[in-house]
């Protein structure tokens, strides 16, 4: 393995017996490999700021989203009304008008960060309740539903009793069919009892005629 000019003039007893062309290697070679060193901590710090930008806009979004959250809780429990001037909610307006805030300086400085973050907390913050409000919405929907459905079921069970008034017709169709068995099985009667009626009359008159 070859040795480097840098390696060889930092073995050397004395670096004047080195030739000019090992020097001005060396020399080189230390420039080249400050420059990395340079660049390496250039890097780390600003990688290092970006971190902790990062850490602060998360901090900045979380804090307004906790604080927008603790004062429309506040708000309801105390005056039975959501963080609203009227119909406008708080919230969303403040952060509309942050985020629009932090969309122009983005847009002409570049800044913006701190802004958007503040922005996004309160709008979080503003659609985590109206979520909230409304998963509780669909459930009270479904407790409303579900009694009405048993109550539905129990009525329909104890209709095998006494029919409504509005089935009554209905079963007053039906039920005139074993009514007329009546009537039908009369004349089933009489024409099985014809044949027997003249057989009487036949043989009554045979008796009073041999008398």
């Amino acid at each position: 393995m070859a040795t480097s000019a840098l390696a060889a003039a930092a073995k050397a007893d004395d670096v004047s017996k080195l030739s000019d062309k090992t020097k001005t290697a060396a020399l080189e070679e230390a420039m080249k490999r400050a420059d990395k060193l340079k660049d390496a901590a250039k890097a780390l710090k600003e990688n290092g700021v970006h971190a902790g930008m990062q850490v602060v806009h998360m901090a900045e979004t979380q804090g307004t989203l906790v604080l927008g959250s603790f004062a429309d809780g506040f708000v309801r429990a105390k005056y039975n009304r959501g963080l609203k001037v009227g119909p406008v909610p708080v919230r969303a307006t403040i952060g509309v008008l942050v985020g629009a805030w932090g969309l122009y300086d983005a847009i002409t400085d570049g800044g913006g960060t701190h802004q958007m973050a503040v922005a996004n907390g309160l709008i979080g913050s503003e659609l985590a309740s109206a979520a909230m409000a409304a998963g509780a919405a669909v459930a009270d929907k479904m407790a409303e539903k579900k009694p009405a459905a048993d109550a539905s079921a129990s009525a329909g069970a104890g209709a095998g009793g006494a029919a409504p008034a509005a089935l009554d017709a209905d079963f007053k169709v039906t039920e005139p069919a074993a009514a007329p068995a009546a009537a039908v099985q009369g004349p089933i009667r009489e024409i099985h009892n014809k044949p027997a009626q003249a057989e009487v009359v036949r043989l009554f008159d045979r008796a009073r005629r041999a008398a």
